[in-house]
């Protein structure tokens, strides 16, 4: 998630794996709006396009897991791989996914909690609920960690399967009290965690080993077609039997965050299926060059902080404070507004930062 770990060398620059953290982007901010704003419609609940934003777009498409298996892959292509550099940079974004907690929603339920003279349980929830960024930090430090134990790429996925056999029947064994729920949940799922680490972790493990293996191969178009072949096939079947037996039928309670590792598997066979299309799609694409998804995804951190301060603004003071609901159109039309707002924003930040960067000099 972070851009320096995603910094690709540009001579061996995936372009696929860049368009892949693109359009995640895209289906990311899309449904972070639809799920945060249409909730406060009546019967939300019920709603085909509330369904696709949450689930299609959130759960399916490669958002939550395309960026993790992305981040593990770009660990291999970075320029700095030493663990010392991962566990620093872990620290960093753990440390940022709570400053983003404040400016997201904390700031607003504080000033209404002091307002009101009330704190309540959403004053903690919006300070210290988790979020990927939580997760993102924790596994880095973790990978850091592993290779400062000389522990090869196979070794941390061998590591990762494990967590998540342990991970998937512990989840909601956990159900006591916040304080409780909250720091279990950055093991196993509670009530109050999103992306535990047990039940996450494989994803990291499996794009470390696909970037080794990539990194080796000689022949992508072989490796590609063979990739595309086996993926697409359970990506198939997994989608089919997802109609059959509801959506995430393999984690306990239909419940995403409590990822198992058979759904793992079926939600990985989407991404390598989507890996290897884009690959043969940008096959003749010039690798030194920066395409517009690949400027895109190297801002991917600062995108992601910038669409969620806004949605909490739109959100705290819009929706909740003037009590304006958004109908399901007008989301997905903010949703899309939104995507461009993000980009540009996040382009501008890292040209500033640039200019700054080269006036200290």
């Amino acid at each position: 998630m972070e851009e320096k770990v995603s910094n690709i060398n540009i001579k061996t620059r995936e372009l696929n794996l860049d368009l892949l953290k693109t359009l995640a982007i895209f289906a990311m901010i899309l449904c972070h709006c639809v799920i945060r704003l249409a909730a406060y419609i009546e019967g939300y609940e019920n709603s085909f396009w509330y369904f696709f934003a949450d689930v299609i777009l959130g759960d399916y498409v490669f958002v939550a897991h395309g960026f993790m298996l992305a981040m593990g892959a770009c660990i291999i292509f970075s320029r700095n791989q030493e663990p010392t550099y991962l566990i620093k940079r872990g620290i960093c974004i753990f440390i940022l996914a709570y400053i983003l907690n404040f400016f997201r929603y904390g700031i607003y339920v504080l000033v209404d909690g002091i307002i009101e003279g009330e704190f309540v349980e959403e004053v903690l929830d919006a300070f210290f609920c988790q979020d990927i960024f939580h997760f993102a930090g924790l596994a880095l430090i973790v990978t850091g960690l592993l290779r400062l134990l000389k522990l090869k790429s196979i070794h941390i996925l061998l590591i990762g399967i494990v967590l998540s056999i342990i991970g998937s029947p512990l989840a909601l064994v956990v159900n006591s009290n916040w304080v409780v729920n909250y720091f279990v949940g950055f093991l196993f799922f509670t009530p109050e965690a999103c992306f535990t680490f047990f039940n996450w972790y494989i994803f990291v493990g499996v794009g470390l080993v696909f970037g080794e293996v990539l990194k080796k191969t000689s022949n992508k178009d072989k490796f590609y077609k063979n990739l595309l072949i086996c993926s697409s096939i359970i990506a198939v079947i997994y989608i089919t039997l997802s109609f059959v037996f509801g959506v995430l039928f393999l984690s306990k309670e239909h419940i995403y965050y409590a990822c198992s590792i058979l759904e793992a598997i079926g939600l990985l066979s989407i991404d390598f299926t989507f890996l290897s299309i884009f690959y043969f799609l940008l096959k003749k694409k010039d690798q030194s060059r920066d395409y517009w998804y690949t400027k895109i995804s190297k801002n991917t951190t600062i995108i992601y902080i910038i669409q969620w301060c806004i949605i909490g603004l739109i959100e705290s003071v819009v929706v909740f404070l003037l009590g304006i609901v958004f109908p399901y159109w007008l989301t997905y039309v903010i949703g899309v507004i939104l995507i461009v707002v993000s980009i540009v924003l996040a382009d501008l930040f890292k040209k500033l930062k640039e200019r700054k960067r080269l006036n200290n000099k």
